[in-house]
């Protein structure tokens, strides 16, 4: 550990062996091979040599903006268990049930008429708005369609089984954005239902949370990932995939991590920066946050 702090100081005044020493040739160097190499032959879950959270996840939900919520290859028999304790309840519509905001109840999802636990989000007349914990998708439902959760199952108490996870190092268009629903449709593609390999680069406060980048302030931390296939090794990452579409752009790195992530990706931008694809029709895009 000393010696590792030894030679980053001798780095960074450049002395002896490092007088020409480019850290932006050594993370492209390791960058990739640590986004893709590490990654795809790390087996499920851990951490990899250096150190960084590795999962093994499902995605469940693609929220647009470069988020999405996924399960943890861990945790997935806890889904299954949940929705089936709930169904065998043999809940039927029509309980009378009021729903207040807050509330964590049992919604039937109008797609598949299964219940599943959510959270109240709003009460407008006869109808509320509701958030799928297990799942991460929202829709609004009839006061028909909610019921109590029975204390005796104690699922009040479990925490959600889905996470919300951005991808590190890049930004992409929200959904209201030009070529936000492009983006999210190809994240889409890329992601949705597929069990991948999620490296945690680095972690920073979900909106309103009152916090800033990197973990500062208060709120929930929103993990930021790189997504790699372990069916398609050669690939290269999901975050890599949006860049050379055209359909995100590197941000300005705020700590040495994700400085290290955004010059791994450069080049995909570049390349799409160069042909004018997508989001670089124009030109530049103009924007602090960016590079």
């Amino acid at each position: 550990h000393l010696l590792k702090q030894a030679e980053t100081r001798a780095k960074e005044a450049r002395l002896c062996m490092w007088t020409s020493y480019d850290p932006s040739k050594e993370a492209e160097a390791g960058g990739e091979k640590g986004e893709e190499g590490a990654m795809v032959n790390g087996g499920g879950g851990g951490r990899t040599g250096g150190g960084a959270e590795v999962w093994d996840i499902t995605v469940a939900e693609v929220k647009g903006g470069g988020e999405m919520y996924v399960h943890r290859k861990e945790k997935a028999d806890k889904v299954n268990e949940v929705a089936d304790m709930l169904n065998a309840l043999g809940l039927k519509e029509g309980s009378g049930h009021k729903p207040s905001v807050g509330e964590l109840c049992c919604a039937k999802f109008s797609e598949d008429d299964q219940w599943y636990r959510a959270k109240v989000e709003k009460v407008s007349g006869t109808t509320a708005d509701v958030f799928y914990i297990d799942f991460g998708n929202r829709e609004t439902l009839k006061h028909s369609s909610l019921a109590l959760i029975s204390e005796e199952l104690k699922l009040t108490s479990r925490p959600p089984l889905a996470h919300l996870v951005r991808l590190a190092g890049i930004k992409v268009p929200g959904l209201d954005d030009d070529f936000g629903y492009e983006a999210a449709e190809l994240l889409s593609q890329l992601s949705l239902r597929k069990t991948l390999r999620a490296r945690v680069e680095d972690r920073e406060r979900a909106e309103g949370g009152g916090g800033g980048r990197g973990g500062r302030g208060g709120g929930p931390e929103v993990p930021l990932v790189t997504l790699l296939d372990p069916a398609a090794p050669s690939a290269g990452s999901v975050n890599s995939a949006l860049l050379k579409a055209g359909l995100a752009r590197c941000v300005r790195p705020f700590n040495r991590r994700i400085g290290a992530v955004v010059d791994s990706l450069k080049a995909h931008q570049e390349e799409a920066r160069a042909s004018r694809t997508n989001i670089w029709q124009y030109g530049d895009v103009d924007s602090d946050e960016d590079m």
